[in-house]
């Protein structure tokens, strides 16, 4: 199983609840979207997750039937421990980044889900390790994260180029059109220009 790591380096405490909002979570999907840019973490510390320069990076997580039981019960072990809550923050923290297969197949395409089975459905496997996580989101050990990637999707520009991808540049051809508008917008420009200096 994957090392837990030291905790030392835990992140100030804080609010997470805007990106655990239950009816709009948002997953690695949404991210991506946006320009994240998913890599997997060279640090075998399961906590140690970093987002720099639009890159969240995500130690490596093996699913696979024999990491749910040891992990399930560190999660219960935490609960009624004063050693602090780290398992249950991951998993909770895990299980909003995972809410479809796209979610899993995109991280094990990056490398940071690790399936050691083809019959285990990912999906349902972290789901199944959210039941049993309870976190106290005031006291969140990723809050720091959470709020770095919370201003990240707010940004008014990084919305608008992932709309400008999505709408305009989403197929060649859509980037042909858009190439071909912007150079007639040009010409017209000038044209006019021309027409305006002959004029004077």
């Amino acid at each position: 199983m994957e090392s837990v790591g030291s905790t030392e380096q835990k992140q100030t405490n804080g609010s997470c609840h805007t990106s655990f909002d239950i009816e709009n979570p948002r997953t690695s999907l949404s991210y991506i979207k946006l320009g994240v840019k998913f890599k997997v973490g060279s640090s075998k510390n399961l906590f140690d997750i970093q987002f720099n320069n639009d890159i969240l990076e995500i130690p490596r997580f093996i699913v696979g039937p024999l990491s749910e039981l040891p992990i399930r019960n560190i999660v219960v072990f935490e609960q009624y421990s004063d050693s602090g809550h780290y398992m249950n923050d991951y998993v909770m923290l895990l299980r909003r980044l995972v809410n479809s297969p796209k979610d899993v197949d995109l991280l094990v395409k990056n490398g940071i889900i690790e399936k050691r089975s083809d019959f285990i459905d990912g999906t349902n496997h972290i789901h199944n390790l959210s039941r049993y996580a309870r976190s106290n989101l005031n006291n969140f050990y990723f809050a720091n994260l959470c709020e770095d990637l919370n201003v990240y999707y707010r940004s008014s520009w990084h919305q608008w180029k992932a709309n400008l991808k999505q709408n305009y540049f989403n197929t060649p051809w859509a980037i042909i059109s858009f190439v071909a508008a912007v150079v007639l917008l040009l010409l017209t420009l000038i044209q006019t220009a021309s027409s305006v200096i002959s004029i004077a």
